[in-house]
């Protein structure tokens, strides 16, 4: 059946592509709408997948949560696969890997670019002296 569709859509790919392109033309914010729900869903299990907090702090909003490289190795990755949804879609391909990766808010991630250690971390070393 696959190979039947495959040899279909080869046969009336420029027909197809047309009515593909006029349907997007007559309903310009439906794929828009389906695109950002696919994104939530996707970013949603991601966080899911983390642990749903940052590994420093604790913070649970969602809208400050991002993926952390541990050794500072995110530009290679970005160059790789990309950026944003692309770079969601091929974490959730390999099964969400944890060994290079983790959950952090926002302000934690950029407190350890570079080697830094986060505040939070600093404060707790402090506290405990």
């Amino acid at each position: 059946m696959a190979n039947y569709d495959k040899q279909y859509y080869q046969a009336h790919r420029a027909e197809i592509l047309k009515r593909a392109k006029a349907w997007h033309l007559a309903h310009p914010g439906v794929n828009l709408e389906v695109q950002k729900r696919r994104n939530k869903r996707l970013r949603d299990e991601m966080i899911k997948a983390y642990g749903g907090q940052c590994y420093c702090c604790g913070e649970k909003t969602a809208e400050f949560l991002s993926i952390d490289h541990i050794f500072n190795d995110g530009q290679a990755d970005r160059k790789e696969i990309g950026r944003g949804i692309s770079m969601l879609s091929n974490l959730r391909k390999r099964g969400w890997p944890k060994e290079r990766l983790r959950l952090a808010c926002m302000n934690c991630n950029w407190a350890t670019r570079w080697g830094h250690i986060c505040p939070h971390q600093v404060d707790k070393t402090a506290k405990a002296i």
